[in-house]
């Protein structure tokens, strides 16, 4: 199930308020790493497109999720979902609970497709507020010299996939340098922070 997941939800049920948001839909991009060995064999942690994580598991080919979260005033949770995947797209629903002035029952219908099966990278995230069209530069370097330089936008929520080889990267962004160890099959995300007082960044030299 690793990967970068495209998931689109339609509230299908609901009761007292949340029943006039039936028809309703939203999109999602899931970033999802599979364990498939000791203790954790099966475990699915997961990443959504606000950054915020949850887990599930995988059996065969169910897919059992564990997640609450908040939209606007409405607090929601998971209680049950029912879904199913084969290669690459997967399909269910899910039924929980909304809360706004109270409990208030909800049902959506799932439906994921898989970027690419077995790819792996960084996601580089904008971290939120205002899309301000302006870019910051990072740069990636792997254990053999081999650099990258991409630009990633600031604010808005926007995400910057980059596929990389598994291996060892360093990280450089704004002065801040970090590594991080790409894994085959799992995309990780990285959250990309706009410096204060400072305008666009000069593109690293080459």
């Amino acid at each position: 199930v690793s990967g970068v997941w495209q998931i689109s939800h339609e509230v299908t049920w609901g009761t007292g308020l949340l029943e006039l948001s039936i028809g309703a839909e939203f999109d999602e991009e899931w970033v999802v790493y599979q364990h498939t060995d000791g203790m954790w064999e099966g475990i699915l942690e997961i990443t959504d497109s606000e950054g915020r994580q949850f887990l599930g598991t995988v059996n065969n080919n169910q897919v059992i999720l564990v997640r609450n979260w908040s939209t606007g005033d409405v607090d929601y949770l998971y209680r049950y979902t029912n879904l199913l995947f084969d290669g690459d797209w997967m399909e269910g629903d899910a039924f929980g609970t909304g809360f706004i002035e109270g409990p208030q029952e909800i049902a959506w219908d799932l439906v994921g497709s898989r970027e690419e099966a077995g790819s792996a990278g960084l996601v580089f995230g904008g971290g939120g507020g205002d899309a301000t069209g302006e870019a910051g530069y990072v740069e990636l370097t792997d254990e053999h010299g081999q650099r990258v330089v991409v630009a990633c936008p600031y604010g808005g929520g926007a995400l910057t996939h980059v596929p990389l080889e598994p291996g060892l990267w360093r990280v450089r962004h704004a002065g801040d340098v970090r590594s991080v160890e790409v894994e085959r099959g799992r995309w990780e995300r990285l959250p990309l922070r706009r410096p204060k007082g400072r305008a666009l960044l000069s593109r690293p030299r080459r």
